[in-house]
């Protein structure tokens, strides 16, 4: 899923740019998911790493 397609979906429910974004809900991941320990933080960080698609290379989600 897209961060358009999120952040759509934000607008329509009433929130403005201001208030609520997309990049907001990964950040809110990685503080529950760290504050709970039942994850090690480096795994936690790079599941939600910013990875670039490589031409040939099989889809990653967006």
């Amino acid at each position: 899923m897209s961060k358009n397609t999120l952040n759509a979906a934000l607008r329509r429910m009433g929130y403005s740019g201001d208030e609520m974004t997309a990049h907001g809900f990964r950040a809110s991941f990685s503080t529950l998911a760290n504050e709970s320990g039942l994850w090690n933080p480096d795994a936690i960080e790079r599941a939600l790493a910013h990875v670039e698609k490589k031409r040939g290379s099989p889809r990653l989600p967006d």
